[in-house]
């Protein structure tokens, strides 16, 4: 059994401590850019999450979407930013295409823009190394965290790995007001690096829940 240590949820979009509201943007709601990336072998994407691509967009987002491994990939040209927001839905990509790369989403976040990343249990080194170097631990085996009292009655698959929790901890000026209804997760552990002190998680699993081997 993985140590408890790794029984910390943090919501993906807080990975860098950011979301992708746009509530840094100084520009007017409709132009907000935001950039999609994608695996090249997941082009069906804007379909399967269109729930959520679509709320962005009532929201005022104008998204554009980009498999990740893409040679004409930017964030900046002639050093203006080109977008205000950055998506990362590629778990699987070896490498970033383009002029982007780890340094450069560093310095993107470093300037105040928002950035979403998505892992999976088969991410690749380059995703471990961005979200580690954004304060994030994951582990490095195929764990998944299980609950058996608080799972989910009708979404669980029966490994009691789908559960709610509403054991939110993050500051005010994220949680405010704070969420009416828990969260449902699935997933991976996810620690916040200790020695890190720019890390506000938002999110704890509930009690009894524990890192095991994934089913």
């Amino acid at each position: 059994m993985i140590s408890n240590k790794f029984a910390a949820l943090a919501v993906y979009a807080i990975l860098c401590c950011l979301s992708v509201s746009g509530g840094h943007n100084s520009k007017n709601e409709s132009e907000i850019k935001t950039l999609v990336l994608f695996d090249s072998d997941d082009l069906k994407l804007p379909i399967t999450h269109s729930q959520f691509f679509h709320g962005l967009t009532l929201r005022g987002h104008k998204l554009v979407f980009a498999r990740a491994d893409d040679s004409a990939l930017a964030l900046t040209s002639y050093g203006e930013f080109l977008y205000d927001n950055l998506i990362i839905f590629s778990p699987r990509a070896e490498d970033f295409g383009g002029t982007i790369d780890v340094q450069t989403i560093l310095e993107f976040i470093d300037e105040g823009k928002n950035v979403l990343i998505a892992a999976t249990s088969d991410s690749s080194d380059i995703i471990r190394e961005l979200v580690n170097e954004c304060g994030f631990l994951l582990p490095n085996d195929d764990v998944i965290l299980t609950n058996h009292f608080v799972h989910h009655p009708t979404l669980d698959d029966g490994n009691q790995t789908t559960f709610v929790s509403d054991n939110f901890i993050g500051p005010e000026v994220i949680l405010n007001p704070e969420p009416s209804a828990g969260v449902i997760y699935r997933g991976w552990p996810i620690a916040p690096a200790p020695s890190n002190p720019l890390v506000l998680p938002v999110l704890r699993a509930p009690p009894g829940t524990h890192a095991g081997k994934g089913r």
